[in-house]
């Protein structure tokens, strides 16, 4: 789950956020002492309340009328090229409604079926995560939450009705003793009903080209449609120097 192994530097995107949870290897935590009770969990660690106010108040409460949801969840099909090899697996992304603008996001992978991988966090307008945390299924452990910085620019400017839009700013996420320096460079592209990138989606929908650099060096490149009429967006393609995923919509559900 950051516009950030499966989802070796993934995000942003969703990008973003999960291009760094990837990197950074220490403290750890044990998963099954957090999908126990998942979801009591993520509302105790995932919630606008567990921001920083000086991180909260880089990020505004959108004021544009979004439709009402509990739960957004969109399912793909995805193809990794890594190598020689590519690999084809499944990834959901849900997002649950916390306020105009933020939602709590669950994104999972899924190999033959079986979950994976997971990242669990809050998510501003689907396209950067603010807090988040890492699970690996396989070998049993989780990373220690991450919390977003915003050290230059405003990101409450990411999304408006324009094309061919440019937007910049730099943050920071701290693990522990670990920082990470990243700095974000948004393009926004042609504007398409909603409806063409799954059927039934009303509104409109814009493309959004993410490039995230780490300290600097290009780590990661992001598409992804975001969606007025929700505030969340939809995964096209994920790109890094060792491998390039794309997703296609096999469902989406709205509650």
């Amino acid at each position: 789950m950051s516009f950030s192994s499966t989802y070796s530097k993934l995000f942003l995107v969703a990008s973003i956020g999960l291009a760094i949870a990837s990197c950074l290897i220490p403290a750890l935590t044990e998963v099954k002492d957090i999908t126990g009770n998942r979801s009591t969990y993520k509302n105790e660690q995932f919630s606008l309340e567990n921001i920083s106010p000086e991180t909260l108040a880089t990020f505004r409460r959108e004021k544009r009328g979004f439709r009402k949801y509990t739960n957004f969840m969109a399912s793909y099909s995805c193809q990794q090229d890594a190598e020689a090899t590519p690999k084809i697996f499944k990834l959901k992304d849900s997002y649950s409604y916390l306020a105009p603008g933020f939602n709590q996001f669950d994104i999972e992978f899924y190999n033959n079926d079986i979950p994976s991988d997971s990242i669990i966090g809050i998510n501003y307008l689907g396209l950067i995560n603010i807090r988040f945390q890492y699970m690996d299924y396989t070998r049993r452990f989780a990373r220690k939450i991450m919390e977003l910085k915003v050290i230059g620019g405003h990101p409450s400017d990411l999304i408006n009705a324009k094309t061919d839009s440019n937007y910049e700013f730099s943050s920071q996420y701290q693990l522990e003793s670990l920082v990470l320096n990243q700095s974000y460079s948004f393009k926004t592209k042609q504007v398409i009903p909603a409806s063409q990138i799954f059927a039934n989606l009303p509104g409109d929908a814009i493309m959004v080209e993410t490039e995230t650099k780490d300290d600097g060096i290009v780590s990661s490149k992001d598409t992804r449609y975001y969606i007025f009429d929700y505030g969340v967006s939809i995964q096209v393609s994920h790109q890094t120097a060792n491998y390039k995923r794309i997703c296609t919509v096999q469902s989406i559900e709205i509650h």
